[in-house]
């Protein structure tokens, strides 16, 4: 791996990790929230919507496979027999300098952004590897077909993972069709965390949640 660059390493990473799903690799599908209007939340504000290019995405789903190698290759040379522990970690900074830089200089820019995704998989391998969390506030917002794609991918490259989750707005799960939902479900979609906040439509709009409580009970209604 000494002809890939840093950049091939790297995985985009959004503001806000999932509540709960510490365990998950972190992947990003789309850059922050359509809505960013709720009153409560200050974690997008001043920013762009954005859905990613399903082509990048998998792209980095095939570095999560190179990282996963080379932890693995790290962790057989000091004896840990495939293990990830920060020992293994470590090895695998000192073994890929032109990756992570020299623990004797500043590490540049891109060497922080590489360190962070070899961190965000190491988690993720230390515990089974089994759970994946698509960013960032509503992974459902990805076009279907797009989101189908990349969840095909993720399962091709690691048939082991157990559960896809992300979040998802009321509205979002509303209008995606039984047939849309059902095939994202086959694809390797497992659950959407929706931020339901209130049943009480006057704290709902004072608020601007954008959804109401008969939205927030179709849209589950939907997802069952």
């Amino acid at each position: 791996m000494a002809n890939l660059r840093p950049e091939d390493f790297i995985l985009e990473e959004g503001p806000m990790g999932p509540i709960g799903e510490e365990e998950a690799l972190i992947l990003r599908v789309n850059r922050n929230c359509p809505w960013n209007r709720c009153l409560f939340c200050s974690v997008y504000k001043g920013e762009t919507y954005a859905a990613r290019d399903v082509l990048d995405i998998k792209r980095e789903v095939d570095a999560v496979r190179r990282i996963e190698q080379m932890l693995g290759e790290s962790s057989w040379k000091i004896g840990l027999r495939g293990r990830i522990t920060r020992e293994s970690i470590r090895r695998t900074v000192t073994d890929h300098p032109h990756l992570y830089g020299k623990h004797t200089q500043e590490p540049h820019p891109t060497h922080r952004a590489a360190m962070g995704s070899l961190q965000n998989v190491a988690n993720w391998l230390a515990h089974g590897g089994r759970r994946v969390f698509l960013q960032d506030a509503n992974g459902l917002g990805l076009k279907p077909e797009s989101l189908v794609e990349v969840l095909l991918h993720l399962r091709e490259i690691f048939p082991h993972i157990q559960t896809v989750t992300t979040y998802a707005r009321s509205g979002t799960c509303a209008r995606r069709s039984a047939r849309e939902l059902e095939a994202l479900r086959e694809a390797g979609l497992s659950w959407c965390f929706v931020g339901i906040e209130s049943g009480c439509n006057d704290v709902l709009r004072a608020m601007e949640k954008g959804s109401a409580a008969e939205g927030h009970v179709r849209a589950g209604l939907r997802l069952r």
